[in-house]
C-alpha cells in the first residue's frame, strides 16, 4: 500500500525520535559501564589487597568504555549530520514531486486557461489522498470560475447588444468615449450626420472639417482633458443650417476615476427633423 505524503513525513520523525532514543541509551550505558568501573578503582585504591580488587583488565576495561563513549559521540555527530543533509535536500524534493501537478494546474490557470480539463482518474494513482482532495477542490472552484466566467461574457454581450439597439433605433445623436478619446458607441444619428465617424477612432488624432473642429470636436476634447462635466453648448452648423445643443456626462468608475464621456446632441436625426417639418407644415399653410 502505497504511504501518503503525511504518513512519510510521521514515518521520518518516528525514526528521528528512534534514534535519538538509542544514541542516548547507548551514552547512558557506557557513562553508567565507566562510572562502576571507576567506583571500582576507588575502591581498590583504598583497599589492602589493591591487586585482588583492581587488576590491568580492569584498567582496559576504563579505557575501552571511555573510547567507546568518545567513538558514540562522533557517531551521533555523523548520524545527526546525514539525517540534517537528508531534510536539507531529500525533503524539498518530495514537496515538490508532491506539489507539482498541483502547480501546474494553477500555472494553467493563472494564464487564464479556464477551459482545462481535470482528470481526477489519472492523479489517484500518483498523488496522496491529501493533494487528491486539494486537487479536487481547485477542479470544483475551476467549474465555478467557468460558470461566472461564461455567465459574465453572456452579460456583457446582452448589455452590448440592448446599447446597440438603443443606438440604432434613437432620434439624438449620442457619442461614448473612453478617457483615452476612442469612440466606442454610437448612434446611427451621429453616422449619419457626421459619415467621417468611425468605431475606436481617436477624436484627438481625427481631423474634421473647420466647423466640427472648432465646435464638437472642441467640446468632447475638452471634456475628456479636463475630466469633467462640460456646461451645455450651443454651436451653429452651417451644414445642418440649424444650431444644435451638446451635452455631456462623465463616466466613473467605483473609486470615482473618469473612464470616458457620453455626448449628446438632441432631435439630430434628419429623419425627426423633416417629421418636424411636416407636422409645421399645415399649422402653417
Amino acid at each position: 500500500m502505497t504511504q501518503t505524503f503525511a504518513n512519510r513525513i510521521r514515518i521520518i520523525i518516528i525514526l528521528l525520535f528512534a534514534l535519538t532514543i538509542i544514541m542516548g541509551l547507548s551514552v547512558i550505558l557506557q557513562l553508567h559501564y565507566s562510572s562502576d568501573l571507576s567506583l571500582k578503582l576507588l575502591y581498590a585504591k583504598n583497599s589492602e589487597n589493591r591487586s585482588a580488587e583492581f587488576s590491568y583488565s580492569d584498567i582496559m576495561k576504563i579505557s575501552n568504555a571511555r573510547n567507546n563513549i568518545e567513538t558514540t559521540i562522533y557517531v551521533i555527530i555523523i548520524i545527526q549530520l546525514i539525517t540534517t543533509l537528508f531534510l536539507v535536500f531529500r525533503l524539498p524534493n518530495l514537496l515538490k514531486n508532491a506539489l507539482s501537478s498541483i502547480r501546474n494546474i494553477l500555472k494553467d490557470i493563472s494564464k487564464g486557461n479556464y477551459d482545462m480539463e481535470i482528470d481526477m482518474n489519472s492523479y489517484e494513482d500518483r498523488l496522496d489522498p491529501e493533494f487528491l482532495e486539494l486537487i479536487s477542490h481547485i477542479r470544483t472552484t475551476l467549474i465555478s470560475i467557468k460558470r461566472f466566467d461564461i455567465s459574465k461574457k453572456e452579460k456583457i454581450v446582452e448589455n452590448r447588444n440592448r446599447i446597440s439597439g438603443m443606438m440604432s433605433i434613437t432620434d439624438e445623436g449620442i457619442m461614448v468615449f473612453d478617457i483615452k478619446g476612442e469612440l466606442k458607441f454610437s448612434s446611427d444619428a451621429m453616422f449619419e450626420t457626421f459619415p467621417t465617424l468611425n468605431i475606436d477612432q481617436s477624436i484627438f488624432d481625427t481631423n474634421f472639417v473647420a466647423e466640427i473642429e472648432n465646435s464638437i470636436k472642441k467640446y468632447i476634447v475638452q471634456t475628456l482633458k479636463n475630466r469633467s462635466k462640460s456646461e451645455e453648448t450651443k454651436y451653429f452648423i452651417s451644414s445642418l443650417k440649424r444650431h444644435i445643443t451638446i451635452r455631456s456626462h462623465i463616466v466613473r468608475d467605483s473609486k470615482g476615476s473618469a473612464l470616458g464621456a457620453i455626448f449628446c446632441i438632441p432631435d439630430l436625426s434628419r429623419k425627426k427633423i423633416d417629421r418636424k417639418e411636416k407636422e409645421e407644415t399645415p399649422a402653417n399653410e
